[in-house]
């Protein structure tokens, strides 16, 4: 993990630093939980979790920078996942600047321009 990238895991782990960091406009990567193997649970998430790192890695300590790793469970629920109905995350993975309606999705997570030229957008 790199050392620009705060973990949190779970959503209630989420919902409990969220109001505190929003003013900030962090930004936020939504991931798989890691399964026993190391890897996440979500292939797509396995694919963009070294992309996201090395562009991160490459930026500058200005912005906050929050990786929340997402059970499997809760993803698949249909009701209630707070997730889907009140942020608006529609896969995982999802790349996102908090206060901000663009987001970079599944395969696009998975390409280090496309995540650069995102983060750039933003900022960053």
């Amino acid at each position: 993990m790199s050392r620009r990238i705060k973990e949190i895991c779970g959503i209630q782990g989420f919902l409990d630093i969220i109001d505190k960091v929003c003013q900030d406009k962090p930004v936020i990567f939504f991931s798989a939980t890691i399964k026993e193997t190391g890897e996440p649970w979500c292939p797509d998430c396995r694919d963009a979790d070294p992309v996201v790192e090395s562009v991160v890695g490459e930026l500058n300590d200005a912005v906050q920078f929050i990786r929340v790793r997402v059970e499997r469970p809760y993803w698949k629920e249909v009701s209630g996942n707070k997730l889907k109905s009140d942020y608006g995350v529609k896969c995982l993975p999802t790349l996102m600047r908090w206060g901000q309606s663009e987001r970079l999705g599944e395969e696009e997570c998975k390409n280090s321009a496309t995540v650069s030229l995102f983060l750039k957008k933003q900022g960053v």
